[in-house]
Parts: C-alpha cells; structure tokens; sequence
C-alpha cells in the first residue's frame, strides 16, 4: 500500500508522564490543558523559564507555612493594619497564599524531560521501545500506560489495517483534539499530512466530564472528510 500515511499518538502517555512528573497541581493542570491549545506545553514551558519570578510579600512570609500558622500569620498581618477581612476569612486568605507559594513553575530537569517526550517519533514497529527507553532515562513510572500501549499496538497488529505497517508514532498527535485522552490517528495523503482524511480516538473522561462526575464510560469517534476523498483517491 502506498500514497497514504498513518500518524498516531496515545494522549494517555501524555497524561501519565506528567503524572509522574514533580510538578505543582496548578502546572500539572496546565500543561494538560495547554495540550490541545494553539499555544502548547512547549510554548508554555519556555515562557516560564523566562520568568522565574520568586514569591514576594505575604506569599514569601506565609505561603510556606501549615495552614494553621498560615491562617494566624494572616490574622496578625491584618491586625497590624487594623483590617478586618471582609467577604473571605482568615484561612481562606491563608489558603490562597498557600496555593500561590505552591505554584511553582517546573525545575529545568522536569522541563527538559517532557520537552524530550514530546518530541518522541518513532515508527510502530520501534515506538514501543522509544517510549521504553524515555522512560528508562528519565527515571519515570509509565509502566501503566505502556503496558495499556503495548496491548493496544498487539490488538491492532492482529487485525492488519491499512497502512498500519508503516505507521509512524508522534507524542504530539491529537493536540487538535481536546476530547480525545487516549490512542488517537489520522490518516492523511503522502503529501498533504496536515489534511488529515480520517482523523480519530478514544475518549474516556468525556462523558464525566460532561456529566460533572455522575457517568463513566468510554467511547471512540472518527471523523472523515469527504471533501478531501477525491484529491486523495490515489492512496489506495
């Protein structure tokens, strides 16, 4: 088969690396969503190295603190002023300075391993071990997801697809998708990869996320251009 090509990705490994990551809950989340934003975690990632700025003021006195001597410094720094809080209490203010002291952009190391992930491309036949080997020198968990990876690659290896043979695996496929969190393709003509024919994946946490929480279930969705069929009638 020739004249067409298959690009995939699997946005769970994505999610799993910067599960295992040490980064802030506030970063964590996001270069999640920066994932499928014109402005991605690379873009993000390098405007935070520009601007390291360190915690100043209240943030730098009490942000480190427990919650409870958090909350009390709060209450002396406002009797020092002779302000009472209005609309928020004391542990509230502590909590927010709290997160903001958290919010800590991510250590050049944590920035380098995921800039290194998401440059990972691979044909099928060797993603498997590319993915292996990231982890292994990085020191990062994924055995999860990359046993879920390497079940999947054997499933549809066993059907024998189209194309599938010269597949080629990128970390970044499915950034033009926010509903897709897993195993994403697109199949496009040898000379136009960014025009996509058939473009496709699985998603899991949409329906909870669209049911705030109350539904679980998982569901796969495709999506063929059929006004790119003609122009790409030669890849058969």
């Amino acid at each position: 088969a020739t004249g067409a090509t298959v690009r995939f990705g699997d946005v769970a490994i994505y999610h799993a690396v910067l599960a295992a990551l040490d980064l802030s809950p506030q970063w964590r989340d996001r270069l999640r969503r920066a994932f499928s934003r014109r402005k991605g975690p690379r873009e993000l990632l390098e405007a935070a190295a520009s601007n390291q700025a360190q915690p100043t003021g209240a943030v730098a006195r009490l942000g480190s603190l427990a919650p409870a001597e958090a909350a009390r410094g709060v209450q002396d720094e406002l009797a020092k002023l002779g302000v009472e809080p209005v609309g928020r209490t004391v542990e509230d203010v502590a909590a927010r300075l709290r997160e903001k002291a958290a919010d800590v952009a991510p250590a050049a190391a944590v920035a380098n391993a995921l800039t290194s992930y998401l440059k990972l491309n691979a044909p099928v036949a060797d993603s498997l071990g590319a993915l292996r080997s990231f982890a292994a020198s990085t020191g990062l968990d994924l055995s999860a997801a990359l046993d879920a990876y390497a079940e999947r690659l054997a499933l549809i290896a066993r059907h024998k697809p189209p194309f599938w043979a010269d597949a080629v695996f990128s970390a970044e496929s499915g950034r033009r998708f926010e509903y897709y969190d897993g195993f994403v393709f697109e199949l496009a003509r040898e000379n136009a990869a960014d025009r996509p024919i058939v473009s496709g994946g699985r998603y899991d946490g949409l329906i909870a996320r669209l049911s705030g929480g109350k539904r679980h279930a998982s569901g796969i969705g495709a999506a063929l251009r059929a006004d790119r069929l003609e122009t790409g009638k030669g890849a058969r």
